[in-house]
């Protein structure tokens, strides 16, 4: 007797769908693309384009932070951690899509993230030994662990001339906490929403950062804990 093709089917969708302890799956790949503006304007490399809330003209030459903690909030009442930490550089299209491997489904109304390590994260060689977070590491002389943020580039002085500026974010009072609240579905694998990083927030609101007076942070606690308190609104989801 020939098997029905409904019942093939069936069998098919069961078999790529289960779980190690063979019950059918209600998780689901679910992708968080990162894009990077500056206002109304894409981010762009090495090109004066832009001015700040406090009227410095600049460009970008690096842009290169982690991601991690990111915990999604079910309409239901039930939310999900993911312990991923995520690597980005805005120049490296690789890094710019982080994967969350098994996100339950459902209906999701908020998004909570942090930008740079939990303290628990946060030492001096507690991350893998790669290339990427060895360049991200924070001097053990000022407290080790790693950067959360490299913001660099170039800006126009209060006497026309060309500067440089670093905003460099690290030790534990530069994490940043950013929570979106966003209603989204989580149905199939490769569901997805935009995270947009707008640069020029980290520069205004609730403080306007003027580059003339604070255009390196390394070893500034205050004006690092000054551009975190800015940074709760750099990130909005598309």
């Amino acid at each position: 007797m020939k098997t029905p093709f409904f019942f093939l089917s069936v069998l098919v969708f069961l078999s790529s769908c289960m779980n190690e302890k063979g019950d059918v799956c209600n998780t689901a790949m679910f992708n968080v693309n990162i894009s990077h503006q500056v206002d109304v304007q894409a981010l762009q490399y090495n090109m004066f384009s832009y001015t700040n809330e406090a009227g410095n003209p600049y460009e970008v030459t690096t842009l290169r932070y982690y991601l991690s903690n990111f915990i999604f909030y079910n309409a239901d009442g039930s939310d999900y951690t993911d312990e991923g930490i995520y690597y980005i550089d805005a120049n490296d299209a690789l890094t710019n899509t982080i994967h969350i491997p098994e996100l339950p489904m459902g209906n999701y109304n908020r998004v909570s993230f942090v930008v740079g390590l939990s303290p628990a994260q946060n030492i001096t060689n507690g991350l893998p030994n790669v290339t990427v977070n060895n360049n991200m590491a924070w001097p053990d002389q000022m407290g080790g662990g790693y950067h959360f943020m490299k913001f660099e580039g170039h800006f126009t002085n209060n006497t026309g001339s060309e500067d440089g500026f670093a905003i460099h974010m690290g030790t534990n009072i530069a994490s940043v906490n950013i929570e979106l609240d966003q209603l989204f579905e989580v149905k199939e694998d490769n569901d997805s929403f935009t995270l947009k990083m707008n640069l020029n927030e980290w520069f205004r609101n609730p403080v306007t950062l003027n580059l003339d007076s604070l255009s390196y942070t390394m070893g500034n606690a205050t004006g690092m804990a000054l551009v975190a308190a800015n940074g709760a609104d750099v990130f909005s989801i598309q």
